[in-house]
């Protein structure tokens, strides 16, 4: 999502429009546009919604999401979701939301809200899974999420709204944020290199079109530092990832490790399930083809499974280390070489420091390093040291920056988005 230029603080109601305006335009085709309120019945839950993550409990703010699909529809078993139902519905309001939140999980849960031409109301809990949220952090390829209107409030201040699995708008901090695709590509010159030597360890597919598999493969590998990230970004506390390319791993002059492990563990784990896929997807070819094969199907499926838990364990773990005081460092082919990093870099004398405010290219304004926390000055500095590093700072409210080196420059990206590339409109 994009922040869009604005004069003026916006509010739920603006939100609304927003919504309203784009909600039959999200995607073209044959696709069937799930069913949107009337603009008055919007605004009315967005406020509630606002009003409510802005009203702590025992001192902590409610964080929820919210699925809203006409009355009628709660009959209908196809809903695409568990539904708990109350039996009697209750009218929308913020002490309502409030009393409900901490029974759901923003990673797989909602208040489910009801509407119809006699008004809004809260008509239970409805259960997610939590495929959806795991795939738009990179974690996994296959989700299910129902088709509808469904609201995100993860922290006073920031709403967005989705068309099941499609961002719409969203409100953050009184700015309006408009949906696009956007992929943060800083990271490509820094993994390039790394991606090429993993290449030479992947099993080739004999069926499968090579356009299908190499376009995976790039995502896959891609995905795993928006993961880590993603995951960090989740985690609420924080913290920094240092990717190197492993021609350029920084000297102890620029890094102390505290906590050194040289594991081999993650880049064995992403290239065991690159080759499991592989398998699998050519077993899908063949039935395709008409050579069915019951049993290795089933195998397949089997090993393919194992090596995606087994991967996805491997980069909760990763992303657990910044847990610590310190960053993550890894290389651009997976090696992970230690956590609690301490950057002892200084500014490279006479370095020029640009944030970058276009959506894909590398054009900045120059800045003021000061105006930056400690971790994202620490980023800066290594980055002016260290050529073909790449940093992701995470701050402790969750926002990402990129923080890469080019041409002499320091360019710093502030609101990065890191989604699966398979869902860029997540």
């Amino acid at each position: 999502m994009k922040r869009m230029a604005s004069g003026q603080n916006k509010f739920p109601k603006h939100l609304a429009n927003e919504v309203i305006e784009h909600w039959e335009h999200i995607v073209s085709g044959e696709y069937v546009t799930p069913p949107c309120p009337s603009i008055s019945q919007l605004r009315e839950i967005l406020e509630v919604a606002y009003l409510a993550a802005c009203a702590p409990e025992e001192g902590r703010f409610p964080s929820f999401n919210l699925v809203v699909v006409p009355t009628a529809s709660l009959d209908d078993q196809n809903i695409g979701m568990t539904v708990y139902r109350l039996s009697e519905p209750r009218r929308l309001s913020v002490a309502e939301l409030r009393r409900l939140a901490p029974a759901t999980d923003l990673k797989k849960s909602a208040v489910l809200i009801g509407w119809d031409e006699d008004g809004v109301v809260v008509a239970g809990i409805s259960d997610l899974g939590t495929s959806w949220h795991r795939a738009r952090m990179g974690l996994s390829y296959s989700y299910s999420v129902p088709s509808a209107l469904i609201i995100q409030i993860d922290r006073p201040g920031r709403l967005k709204v989705y068309q099941g699995p499609y961002a719409v708008a969203g409100l953050v901090d009184g700015d309006l944020v408009a949906s696009r695709i956007e992929l943060s590509l800083f990271m490509h010159s820094t993994i390039r290199s790394g991606f090429d030597r993993l290449v030479e360890e992947f099993s080739v597919p004999q069926y499968e079109h090579p356009k299908d598999f190499e376009g995976f493969w790039w995502i896959a590998f891609y995905n795993i530092f928006a993961s880590i990230t993603n995951t960090i970004s989740a985690s609420g506390h924080g913290g920094t990832l240092i990717v190197a390319a492993d021609e350029h791993v920084p000297n102890s002059s620029d890094l102390r490790i505290k906590y050194p492990v040289e594991s081999m563990e993650l880049r064995s784990a992403f290239i065991d399930f690159i080759n499991a896929r592989n398998v699998t997807a050519d077993c899908w070819t063949r039935i395709e083809l008409g050579h069915d094969d019951v049993e290795q199907d089933f195998r397949a499926e089997l090993a393919l499974l194992d090596a995606t838990n087994r991967l996805v364990e491997a980069i909760r773990l990763i992303a657990q280390f910044a847990g610590c005081d310190g960053a993550i460092l890894i290389t651009s082919d997976l090696r992970v070489i230690g956590f609690g990093v301490e950057i002892r870099s200084e500014l490279a004398a006479e370095c020029i420091v640009e944030e970058v405010t276009s959506d894909y290219g590398e054009e900045g304004e120059i800045c003021d390093i000061e105006q930056f926390g400690m971790r994202h000055r620490s980023a800066i500095k290594l980055s002016s040291r260290v050529p073909g590093v790449c940093v992701l700072a995470v701050s402790q409210d969750g926002p990402i920056s990129g923080v890469w080196s080019k041409e002499g420059k320091v360019l710093i990206k502030k609101g990065a988005n890191l989604p699966n590339m398979n869902l860029p409109f997540s």
